[in-house]
């Protein structure tokens, strides 16, 4: 359930760094909504920052017809003509495609603060909301570029705070945003521009997950 991966997000924290890798596979959200998709870029992020232990990831399952499924949910759905994605999907694709060699510790920040409905701002150094407010940083060693994940699972806007200390990239950033509410299911990634300083401030709507990628 979105519950257990909000509430687990130290489950590989504690590993022995030494021990046996890990091959995390065959798991899932139960459900097809934006809230269980936002719940499994969460555990990505998590899975990211103990990438030492956690060495492979598979999700499932992955296909299913219409009509004729035995488990939920499945990631891709068709029938005889159509192939129907899912936003778990779109998820799933982004994190692919900007998966990154190197996570990135310590020599750069990222600050999140929520914004309450009174006009006063929570840090996501508060429990509730940094139960909610994740991200992570990784370096795509080839190209140079750096790819920062934001997951957002709040009915607020995350105005996040990028301190990029002496890394150096273009002034103009790609971002891809998934947002909604967290009983939609068809969603799609939305593609934006920011502009990158070595300080950047951006804003994570309510309910999204957002990947900027920021050019070497």
């Amino acid at each position: 359930s979105p519950g257990w991966y909000i509430n687990s997000q130290s489950y590989y924290d504690t590993y022995d760094r030494e021990g046996t890798k890990v091959y995390l596979g065959e798991w899932a959200s139960r459900g097809n909504r934006l809230e269980n998709a936002l719940t499994e870029a969460l555990h990505i992020t998590n899975l990211e920052r103990n990438a030492d232990v956690v060495v492979m990831s598979s999700y499932a399952p992955l296909l299913a017809k219409h009509g004729h499924t035995q488990w939920n949910p499945d990631l891709i759905y068709f029938n005889n003509n159509e192939v129907f994605p899912t936003v778990n999907y779109w998820v799933q694709r982004l994190c692919g495609n900007n998966s990154g060699s190197r996570y990135v510790y310590g020599d750069m920040s990222v600050k999140a603060t929520v914004e309450g409905r009174d006009g006063k701002t929570s840090e996501s150094n508060h429990e509730a909301t940094n139960l909610r407010v994740r991200s992570s940083v990784v370096i795509d060693e080839q190209s140079g570029d750096m790819i920062i994940k934001i997951v957002n699972i709040t009915p607020l806007n995350a105005n996040i705070s990028i301190n990029l200390g002496d890394w150096k990239y273009s002034d103009e950033a790609d971002v891809s945003v998934i947002s909604g509410k967290p009983g939609d299911k068809d969603i799609k990634p939305v593609e934006v521009k920011i502009l990158v300083d070595k300080t950047t401030d951006y804003t994570a709507p309510p309910y999204s997950f957002s990947v900027i990628r920021m050019k070497k």
